[in-house]
């Protein structure tokens, strides 16, 4: 496609040329370019396009020689240029200063950089800053917490983790785990006890699927109590339920009257 005539950045193509290099076997189509510093420069079409290239070689040579000296970007204030500390390690030829930051720590930086408002500030504060992002989302978790609400990312791995050794589908977010646990208010969606993930008994909540035959879906998963999963085991949901229904039916038929209800609770420690 032929750009004579369309902008890019800084230049603007003017005609189309041959390669400047004859022994190349490139069949890229070169243009020659008038910059905005009003230039001619001559390069590949496709790179200009692409973005690449946005002005001529020695605008981008005169951007790196800006004087920064006085001048405030961010936190970041330059005090004088210094030497390149990566001199020999990297290839541009970027102009290096030394920066104050807000918070009184001077720090050395690639001046381009700071001015493209990458680095707006020292690394401790930006680190600071980065923290209280996090804080402000996760709460006091630390700055590793890679889990959810309560659920901690090891927690989830665990479950995934055991679901794919067994080869049963998972098809749940963290972020849809913790919000079903919510909307139990907290609670084992079968006995009604109370199940947490780091209480002073260990974490008791335990991920359930309803039906144990089927994959872990929003439609057939449950919190429940550790022990509760651990007796409901295979069986289905019904004849789970049906099963502590007898069990309690024939408790209370044959020592009711000897059952002493609310001891019972207050014992109720699983």
């Amino acid at each position: 496609m032929d750009i004579t005539g369309k902008t890019f950045g800084q230049l603007t193509a003017i005609r189309r040329v041959t390669n400047p290099n004859p022994e190349s076997k490139s069949t890229n189509s070169y243009y020659l370019f008038g910059c905005l510093c009003g230039r001619e420069y001559v390069a590949k079409g496709s790179d200009v396009k692409r973005g690449l290239i946005k002005r001529c070689h020695l605008c981008k040579a005169e951007d790196a020689c800006v004087d920064m000296v006085g001048k405030t970007f961010g936190d970041l204030t330059a005090i004088k240029r210094v030497p390149n500390p990566k001199a020999g390690k990297v290839k541009h030829n970027h102009a290096y200063y030394l920066f104050k930051c807000s918070c009184g720590v001077e720090y050395v930086a690639d001046g381009t950089t700071v001015r493209k408002g990458l680095i707006k500030q020292c690394p401790e504060c930006g680190l600071a800053s980065r923290v209280k992002q996090y804080k402000q989302r996760n709460g006091d978790k630390s700055v590793q917490w890679r889990g959810h609400g309560d659920i901690s990312g090891t927690f989830w791995s665990r479950i995934m983790y055991n679901s794919k050794k067994r080869g049963i589908p998972f098809d749940i977010t963290i972020e849809y785990a913790w919000g079903l646990y919510v909307r139990q208010g907290g609670k084992c969606a079968l006995s009604g006890v109370k199940i947490d993930f780091n209480g002073t008994d260990g974490c008791t909540a335990s991920l359930d699927r309803a039906d144990s035959l089927g994959s872990y879906s929003k439609d057939n998963v449950q919190w429940v109590h550790k022990h509760i999963n651990t007796m409901k085991n295979v069986f289905t949901q019904s004849y789970f339920i049906g099963l502590c229904m007898s069990v309690s039916d024939s408790v209370l038929e044959h020592c009711g009257p000897t059952i002493d209800k609310n001891q019972l609770k207050l014992e109720l420690t699983w």
